[in-house]
Parts: C-alpha cells; structure tokens; sequence
C-alpha cells in the first residue's frame, strides 16, 4: 500500500520541478518510512515537511476528503512495494530519477499527512492489489482543488531491490540497488 518512499533529489531540480519558492534543507532520504519527515506541497509554489502518519499513513481514495485545505502534494522520487507471496521489494521510480507527485491527506491540527491509495493498474496489479495514486503534472492543481483523479503508472518503472529496504533504519543508495528477482525468497530460505 506504500510504506516506504525515497526523496533524493537535489534542492535546485526539486525547485524547478515543482516551481518552488523555496525548498527547506534536506537530507537525501533513501528508505523513507512512517512517522517521519515527508515533503509534501499544500499549496502551489510551497514545501513544507510533516509527519507521515503515525496512526495513518494510508488512505484509500475512496474515502479520502474533497476539501482543498486537507488536500497534498506527496513529494517523492520513488516508492517501494513488496510484492505479494515472495515479499520481494519493488522500485518504482521515474525513468529519468526526477521528483513526482502523489495525492496525499493533511490533518494541518497535528502537522501530519498520509499517502493516498487506489485501486492497482497494470504495472502494480501482479505486486500489490492497491498503489500511490501517482499524479502526473497536469493533475497536481486538480488534485489540490478537490477534484476526483486517476493514479496512473504510465511515467514510472520498476525494478527489484534487495530485502535491504525491509528494515527503515537502512537509509543509504543500495537500498535502490537492482537485484535479481527473487532475491527475496533466497534471501528468507537461508
């Protein structure tokens, strides 16, 4: 359902990305989880850092709210999933390693967000029955409104990563490091 994120880039392409005013100083975070810092964008042109969750780090879409003011921007440069069965971690990421957007709720009374999810598309389907929704640009000032949106995968690609990532307290580059599939279940039978 998405319990871990990376958010590596630099401050200048997160500022052009995303035509920023300013961008806070942050550490590249490469196994991003929970109960910590998320960048997230309430508010065109502004970053802020909150809380992701603790008690809800995931709302489905379904039932997310369509007041502007409890809408988000999640800032991210990749997300992992574990797949079904095997529990092998997936990168999802775009092709070129620039920032993108997914749908995110605030709860602005304690400076805390959580990641929106909906119904898997090709591409996630045969991983995890549910996925970010992963907004593309022309998307984000709609999403902000309140408005419905559709996730898409469609600028995104994966690829297996080693168990690694399976502990928050792993935060360095190999966490993204390809592996061969089905790394997981050889690394679970030793």
């Amino acid at each position: 359902m998405c319990g871990r994120t990376s958010l590596v880039s630099p401050p200048k392409v997160l500022k052009e990305t995303f035509d920023l005013v300013e961008v806070p100083d942050l550490a590249p975070r490469w196994n991003l989880a929970p109960s910590q810092q998320i960048a997230i964008i309430r508010e065109p042109h502004h970053l802020e850092l909150v809380t992701w969750g603790p008690k809800l780090i995931n709302v489905k879409i379904e039932g997310v709210t369509v007041k502007p003011q409890n809408r988000c921007l999640v800032v991210v440069d990749g997300f992992y999933e574990w797949r079904r069965g095997d529990k092998q971690p997936f990168y999802f990421h775009r092709p070129d390693g620039k920032p993108f957007a997914v749908g995110g709720q605030c709860r602005t009374s304690v400076k805390a967000a959580a990641i929106v999810t909906c119904p898997a598309t090709e591409g996630m389907k045969d991983i995890h029955h549910r996925m970010p929704v992963v907004l593309t640009q022309e998307q984000w000032d709609d999403w902000l409104g309140g408005e419905k949106v559709k996730g898409t995968l469609e600028e995104l690609e994966r690829y297996p990563v080693s168990t690694h990532v399976n502990s928050f307290k792993n935060d360095d580059p190999s966490c993204i490091e390809r592996v061969p599939e089905g790394t997981a279940a050889k690394s679970r039978s030793r």
